[in-house]
């Protein structure tokens, strides 16, 4: 019963940081939460013939707020999803997915196909991102070498740099 507890008061912590992000965000620059849910879900149906669960479009809305965001459920639940919604919405925007698993790289690459760059450590991820229209490419030790350890490196040296400056 205890960690039932926990859990409760960190989901309802997390959604306290969300609704003021979200009204940040309505202050700074006119953001429609409702809006952009609704939007998010739309572009969802469309592409995947199927409503994205609700926990999906609050972690998507928390990533296009620009929260860091940590998805945790069990295999197959749709926990890439928020991170590639945004991109159905807004080609210009790009994604960084880091998937631990070897399994599960190509089938998210070829998924998806819009311009956007996508690295990624996981070849199955990559393929399910084609078959979306957006542009994936898995980033593992089989296709490591010098360049991709410098475009890696320049990567995070960037995002920290923009980080810092944010």
């Amino acid at each position: 019963m205890q960690d039932t507890n926990k859990h409760e008061a960190s989901k309802t912590r997390s959604y306290r940081i969300l609704q003021a992000a979200r009204e940040k965000a309505t202050k700074e620059y006119g953001y429609d939460s409702q809006a952009a849910r609704t939007q998010l879900v739309k572009v969802f149906r469309d592409r995947m013939s199927f409503d994205p669960y609700p926990w999906q479009v609050d972690a998507t809305e928390a990533v296009t707020l620009g929260l860091d965001t940590i998805v945790i459920a069990g295999t197959g639940a749709g926990k890439t999803m928020p991170f590639v919604m945004p991109l159905l919405v807004d080609q210009r925007k790009q994604s960084i997915v880091i998937s631990p698993l070897m399994a599960l790289q190509a089938d998210h690459v070829c998924s998806l196909s819009f311009t956007v760059l996508f690295l990624f450590i996981n070849v199955l991820q990559a393929e399910r991102f084609r078959k979306l229209s957006v542009s994936a490419v898995a980033v593992n030790g089989d296709m490591w070498n010098d360049v991709l350890r410098g475009v890696s490196l320049r990567l995070v040296v960037n995002l920290m740099f923009f980080k810092l400056f944010d």
